[in-house]
């Protein structure tokens, strides 16, 4: 009954949670959580700039295709937040002028996902250029880290959904930095 509350408040006013302020939030990351959840950029999986043209809203961008590794190097079994289809919401890029894409998708919603002690789990996803040339420019992936723990209020998950680009800086994780190639 809890989530149907929940899910009839979004459709509602989707950004009900919005407005609650981000030191109320239940989501953390200790420091101990950033050394043993390790976000890394593999620099040869990212491909070389599509001659293909696709618009992002209202901007003309070309693509590169990124692969992307969170890795658990914890005892214990991660278990994160995220979204059915909206899967890289939870990501941001460190460029402003590069976007992370999306996939179309009809059914979304918040589920819990796991990676095992000492494993990885590999991304992949079109990274939106748009502006002038990026040949040889920089940028580090970021992914917010919403850890589950039956003891939160995790419907508050969307507060973090709705509140995308603002979301808390405490559950950051930046990957290594690379390079867009030519």
């Amino acid at each position: 009954m809890k989530s149907f509350f929940v899910i009839a408040l979004l459709l509602v006013n989707p950004f009900a949670f919005c407005q609650l302020p981000a030191q109320k939030t239940k989501f953390t990351l200790t420091d101990q959580d950033k050394k043993n959840f390790v976000l890394r950029v593999d620099q040869n999986k990212v491909t070389k700039s599509r001659d293909t043209t696709v618009f992002w809203g209202d901007k003309k961008c070309s693509y590169v295709v990124a692969q992307v590794k969170l890795s658990n190097l914890s005892g214990d079994t991660l278990k994160y937040l995220n979204m059915t289809c909206s899967t890289y919401d939870i990501f941001t890029s460190s460029n402003k002028t590069i976007f992370i894409g999306q996939w179309p998708c009809e059914s979304n919603f918040p589920v819990v996902y796991k990676i095992a002690p000492h494993k990885s789990y590999i991304f992949k996803f079109p990274l939106f250029l748009s502006g002038k040339p990026h040949d040889n420019d920089k940028i580090k992936i970021g992914i917010y880290l919403c850890k589950y723990s039956k003891t939160k209020d995790n419907e508050t998950f969307a507060y973090y959904l709705f509140k995308h680009p603002h979301l808390p800086e405490n559950i950051l994780i930046w990957s290594n930095e690379v390079t867009i190639p030519k």
